[in-house]
């Protein structure tokens, strides 16, 4: 339940707002807190997105004035720190949902402060320019006397068309319909397939991370997998469900039989967090227990996937010399650039295979 009181106090008092993204904001708030809590969290999820979306248009619009420049801030700088609290709660909804959002600083003032991307910006860019150039400009844009005196939206401050920020390969593609099916993935047993059931490999996929062998993944709140390469400024985890939220993201490395090998959760825009990757495999119990995972990019820690289902970041590390043996019978080409952050064990020996009878 998301609470509109503050947001809600900004409009006049004998009238309704004129501004038409604030009564759309408190419409869809109030739609947000009809939706009941079904065990499917997609409805909630597309809301939610709505909801982010709208607080984004709106806190473009126009920047705030200063809050001294006039008694308390202004209407316009009182609405954008009441939006600021509305999408702090927007963040523990989605967090207690188990999903993850496009990473933004929840205070639009502060995009663009110490280099700090907002995938916001670029989600409601029609044009979809890279979050991190988007930010720089918002940044400057808040702070122009200028912009601020004749309530400049930030579009027209850039000075669009949008070829003077970027050239056109830079704008990331974002599938038009939240529901769309480009990239979709199957699992046929252990082994993933496309729409057309051919098998699905990542050996001709590549990320800008990891490189050639490796492939991104997102999980859709209603538990749809896709999968692609990763090419900056054109092709994100963003681009798979048009900025909608995900309940697990990541990298991962696909073998030419379509088995799923290796998995991290190496997403910039969606940030997952270890729970998110431990329900991602504790959902599709077609990865195999033998599989690794990195669930946690702040530590260089690699499990087995049926130790991490069972025992979370209690599970047991795999050494240097284990993960290297894996990536190179297992991986093909692939490889990994945190393996030299791993601890060694230069006497670990390879498991013999089993004798046949």
């Amino acid at each position: 339940m998301l609470d509109i009181f503050e947001l809600g106090a900004t409009t006049s008092d004998d009238k309704v707002t004129k501004s038409f993204f604030i009564n759309a904001l408190l419409d869809e708030v109030r739609t947000y807190n009809s939706i009941s809590s079904p065990l499917n969290p997609q409805p909630k999820a597309d809301q939610l997105l709505v909801i982010c979306q709208l607080a984004a248009e709106y806190c473009t619009s126009k920047p705030p004035r200063f809050k001294n420049d006039k008694p308390g801030g202004g209407k316009t700088f009182r609405r954008w720190e009441a939006i600021d609290n509305l999408l702090g709660q927007v963040a523990k909804e989605v967090q207690t949902l188990g999903l993850r959002m496009l990473h933004s600083p929840r205070k639009f003032s502060s995009i663009g402060v110490n280099e700090s991307r907002s995938y916001w910006l670029e989600l409601v860019d029609p044009f979809h320019e890279v979050g991190f150039e988007l930010a720089r400009h918002f940044a400057d844009w808040i702070k122009d006397q200028d912009a601020i005196n004749n309530r400049t939206s930030f579009w027209d401050y850039l000075k669009r068309p949008p070829t003077v920020l970027m050239p056109e390969q830079y704008k990331v593609k974002y599938y038009p319909e939240l529901y769309g099916e480009k990239g979709r993935l199957f699992f046929d047993g252990f082994k993933l397939v496309d729409d057309d059931s051919i098998i699905w490999s990542t050996a001709d996929k590549r990320t800008e991370f990891s490189g050639e062998g490796w492939g991104i993944f997102v999980v859709s709140p209603d538990g749809r997998l896709f999968g692609g390469s990763h090419v900056v400024g054109e092709h994100h985890h963003s681009s798979f469900l048009g900025g909608g939220m995900v309940s697990a993201a990541g990298e991962f490395v696909v073998d030419t039989t379509g088995v799923l090998r290796f998995i991290t959760a190496k997403s910039g825009h969606y940030t997952p967090t270890v729970d998110n990757m431990r329900r991602f495999v504790g959902k599709f119990l077609q990865v195999s227990d033998d599989t690794l995972i990195q669930p946690n990019l702040r530590k260089p820690l690699v499990y087995r996937v049926g130790d991490f289902r069972s025992n979370g970041e209690a599970a047991t590390g795999l050494c240097r010399e284990e993960i290297a043996a894996w990536l190179r019978e297992r991986c093909g080409i692939a490889k990994w650039n945190d393996l030299i952050a791993v601890p060694s064990n230069p006497n670990w020996k390879p498991t013999p295979a089993p004798r046949r009878a």
